[in-house]
C-alpha cells in the first residue's frame, strides 16, 4: 500500500537511517529499502525516460552514437595502420644494417 519514511537516529549518532514502513495484509513491519530495490527503481526511472522520447529524438541519438562509434573504429585503424609502417620501416633498416 502506502510507504512511509521514517528517519531513525540516536543522540551522537552519525549514522542515520532510513526505513520504509510497508503495510502487508494488515501488517505493519518496518523493513529496510535494499540497495538493490534502490538499483531497480533507478533503471526504471532511466527507462520511463527512454521510453517517453519520441521516436525520433532516439534515432538521433542511435544516429550520433553510431556516427561516433564508426569514427572511433576508423581513428582506430589508422593509428593502427601508422604504428604497423613504423615497425615495417624499423625492421626494413634493420635488415639493410645487417
Amino acid at each position: 500500500m502506502g510507504e512511509h519514511p521514517i528517519f531513525l537516529s540516536g543522540p551522537g549518532s552519525k549514522l542515520t537511517i532510513f526505513l520504509h514502513l510497508r503495510r502487508h495484509k494488515g501488517d505493519c513491519n518496518l523493513k529496510p529499502k535494499k540497495i538493490s530495490d534502490t538499483l531497480k527503481d533507478r533503471k526504471r526511472q532511466a527507462m520511463q525516460i527512454v521510453q517517453n522520447l519520441r521516436i525520433g529524438t532516439k534515432l538521433a541519438v542511435t544516429s550520433l552514437l553510431t556516427i561516433l562509434l564508426i569514427g572511433g573504429m576508423i581513428l582506430s585503424e589508422i593509428s593502427g595502420n601508422a604504428a604497423v609502417r613504423q615497425k615495417s620501416e624499423a625492421a626494413g633498416a634493420q635488415q639493410t644494417i645487417a
